[in-house]
């Protein structure tokens, strides 16, 4: 009944929203509070697994009237009425708002996430390091002030979740790869988008990095560079402190014939590693041996904490074009856990993927049939570590879409590669083409291939009719 109650005043003020600019007082009374009550009361009673739905839409009505005081005090009163564990599902979307400019709504964020850290540290640090790590001065201040306050409650586990966190970005992407990439996005900015001011912050902050190495590898290779990169930087400086003619043109032209270089000098020094070794490119894992931390991913309220144990000493590279990392993590219950480190990914979408596919799955559970199938959506944990990077859980003995098709393909006979016959059969130079060329290509690819080969293999590869 609370539930049914509150989702009538939910939809009501989803409807409201859609058709007017602000809020007016009435709207507040007779259906945001009571929406908000409605909520905790439903979370309150709950007896099924999860109460996400209600927590996701509790926090929608809140934020989007975080303005109005009411509301916000109604969850402050209203907090203490449900579970702490309530929030650990919608840390991802509490974050999110960590710098609301509501001061009523920003506080009691604040409260929530440090209640919820009290309790369930592992559950929210890896996350609250991603947002102290952002861009955004506001929310990487909030997020600051929040692991201060955890680290007067649990110091020895807030600092390991920096170090740990902060050593697994370190690997993520060395000097020489950073360069590479730098220096080319710093060049399409340039030549492309007519965009000097971007291209000379993203060059200046890696500059900035660069003149600070951690690790041998990095010594090494400032050793190698830090002269020519040094000479670049002087010659971007001139140009941007000059006044524009042909002697600043001169500079930033000085400037890309240094870059470039040291371009070609890294790609042909610096082949694409297989393997990294932790004692030349993160020594201070090495270090990291029978930590307070959890495993990354593994924390469960109801289970006994998983800690880390230690890092394997050396972590694998995949030949794939980013490059992500084989990382292996000793636990404390005696198994070994592996993950892949991701760069140049927002993770923080993959998180939010897996929050929906429990949600999913807590539905097929509650499905008598889907439940009498034991349907269920496999999951596997998701860690950011920062904007654009962080860990997935690796389940071995896995295949891919692309080498499910290709095996398909294989064993009927069929063109491995058909599409991109098709494509180049159509025009030889169609990566050339201007989009709308490409997307006509795209169309007599489809209509010239059945579409079909996933649906057939899968069939294949079940083992019954029913499966």
């Amino acid at each position: 009944a609370w539930h049914s109650l509150a989702l009538r005043h939910f939809f009501e003020t989803q409807q409201y929203n859609e058709e007017h600019a602000s809020a007016t007082k009435d709207i507040i009374e007779e259906h945001a509070l009571p929406a908000v009550h409605g909520f905790f009361r439903a979370i309150q009673l709950s007896k099924s697994d999860t109460t996400l739905q209600d927590t996701l839409r509790l926090l929608t009505v809140w934020f989007n009237y975080s303005k109005h005081e009411r509301v916000a005090q109604a969850v402050q009163d209203l907090f203490n009425t449900v579970s702490i564990r309530t929030w650990l599902q919608v840390i991802p979307q509490i974050l999110a708002r960590i710098q609301i400019k509501s001061e009523g709504s920003s506080r009691l964020i604040k409260q929530l996430l440090v209640e919820v850290g009290k309790f369930h540290p592992h559950a929210i640090l890896f996350s609250l390091y991603v947002a102290a790590r952002s861009d955004h001065p506001k929310r990487s201040q909030a997020a600051k002030k929040v692991l201060a306050k955890l680290h007067d409650l649990s110091a020895e586990v807030v600092e390991e979740a920096e170090v740990v966190s902060r050593e697994l970005i370190r690997i993520t992407l060395l000097f020489p790869e950073l360069w590479i990439e730098t220096i080319d996005n710093a060049s399409r900015l340039y030549f492309v988008y007519n965009n000097p001011v971007e291209m000379m912050n993203i060059l200046m902050a890696l500059h900035e990095r660069t003149r600070n190495p951690a690790t041998m590898r990095e010594y090494h290779f400032v050793q190698m560079f830090g002269t020519e990169l040094a000479v670049a930087e002087e010659q971007m400086t001139r140009y941007f402190a000059g006044a524009p003619g042909p002697e600043s043109e001169a500079y930033i032209q000085q400037a890309w014939e240094s870059y470039y270089q040291i371009f070609r000098r890294i790609q042909k020094l610096f082949p694409d590693p297989t393997s990294l070794a932790l004692k030349d490119t993160a020594p201070t894992l090495l270090l990291c041996r029978d930590m307070h931390l959890a495993v990354p991913g593994t924390y469960d309220p109801d289970s006994e904490v998983v800690r880390i144990g230690s890092f394997f000493p050396i972590v694998g590279v995949y030949p794939s074009k980013q490059h992500p990392r084989n990382v292996k993590i000793a636990g404390s219950d005696g198994n070994n856990y592996t993950f892949i480190l991701k760069g140049h990914e927002d993770l923080r979408q993959d998180e939010r993927v897996m929050q929906l596919f429990g949600l999913i799955n807590s539905l097929l559970t509650r499905d008598s049939e889907t439940a009498r199938r034991s349907l269920a959506i496999e999951r596997f944990p998701v860690v950011p570590l920062s904007s654009n990077s962080g860990l997935i859980g690796f389940y071995p003995d896995c295949e891919t879409l692309n080498s499910i098709i290709r095996d398909y393909r294989f064993i009927q006979g069929h063109n491995l590669n058909l599409e991109q016959h098709l494509a180049q059969q159509f025009s030889p130079n169609w990566e050339t083409l201007t989009v709308l060329q490409q997307v006509e290509i795209f169309e007599y690819v489809l209509s010239n291939t059945p579409g079909n080969d996933l649906q057939r293999a899968f069939w294949f590869k079940s083992p019954n009719a029913e499966t």
